[in-house]
């Protein structure tokens, strides 16, 4: 009995999915067949659909009817304008072999570069499964390496080095717009003043050794960013709340700067202002039993109707 024997060469070969051959030979016609190798040959290449229907004498919707055949089968994966290979042949993320990953990291040098950044800022090679999630981020959601390189180097910088956390970050920043480069800095940007702001509170309210609740943290970006009340005034909040109650209370504090806020009030000679208009009824204790302990949404309603007493 005749045999083939196929020898492979170095550079002779480029990937083609398990899955097409598997499952996907007898349904594809002659046309689908070769629009799928040809796009598997072009590797990361930016094929224009008229390049392709000239290069097999076809019209274009006969190309594009071609790809989406492909999508169809789960052989590709369609995700921000981009189509990518479907390695596992599911609906779920890839999951890439050592021998895969190694194709694809010598002939593109894109993935390649960004692996050597990511090794560099961590100062040892990565592992194949994190060498795999990179490979996911750039290859199945296509992200570009810039903006890949941005979030690892964020999560890293705050301490979290595990890749099902960069994964999840790259996710929660893609659903919310954030994908480009710019948009990712002016995020970072956000966060990092933020998170200045939430220091500095903490070691007004006496918080610098314990870590702050949600409820503290979206008062404080409440207070700073559509309040945009400085430091001194939020000191001076707190000292108005611990006057008036005799303890601290974040949702008092958030009453008393709302009121503030509210009527003009920007500076401490307003805030002396308006305790000398209150008159006597400022030096009157408050009940804050009422205050402790409520949600966020609550808390909103309460300051929706108080103002400092």
């Amino acid at each position: 009995m005749a045999a083939i024997v196929f020898e492979k060469t170095e550079n002779s070969f480029f990937l083609v999915p398990s899955e097409l051959v598997d499952n996907c030979l007898d349904s594809a016609d002659e046309l689908q067949l070769k629009v799928i190798l040809y796009l598997l040959r072009s590797g990361d290449k930016l094929l224009a659909e008229e390049e392709v229907a000239a290069r097999f004498g076809v019209a274009v919707p006969d190309v594009r009817a071609a790809v989406a055949f492909w999508v169809k089968k789960g052989v590709l994966k369609k995700k921000n304008e981009r189509y990518s290979i479907n390695m596992s042949g599911k609906k779920g993320r890839p999951e890439y072999s050592s021998e895969e990953i190694a194709l694809k990291v010598g002939s593109d040098k894109k993935l390649s570069n960004l692996i050597h950044n990511v090794e560099d800022l961590y100062g040892r090679p990565l592992s194949p499964t994190e060498l795999g999630s990179l490979t996911a981020l750039y290859e199945w959601d296509g992200i570009s390496p810039e903006l890949i390189m941005l979030i690892v180097t964020y999560c890293f910088e705050n301490g979290k080095k595990g890749f099902k956390y960069i994964e999840k970050t790259a996710a929660e920043w893609f659903e919310s717009g954030i994908d480009t480069v710019e948009k990712a800095e002016a995020k970072i940007g956000e966060k990092e003043r933020q998170k200045s702001s939430e220091y500095a509170v903490a070691k007004i309210i006496g918080a610098e050794n314990r870590a702050l609740t949600e409820n503290e943290k979206k008062c404080i970006a409440l207070w700073t960013g559509e309040y945009g009340f400085d430091k001194k005034m939020i000191s001076k909040a707190y000292e108005t709340t611990v006057e008036k109650t005799g303890k601290y209370s974040i949702s008092y504090m958030n009453t008393v700067l709302k009121s503030w806020h509210d009527r003009g009030v920007t500076d401490e000679k307003g805030v002396e202002a308006t305790k000398k208009a209150a008159g006597s009824s400022a030096k009157k204790r408050v009940d804050t039993s009422k205050y402790v302990d409520f949600s966020w949404e609550i808390l909103k309603n309460e300051t929706e109707n108080k103002t400092e007493k």
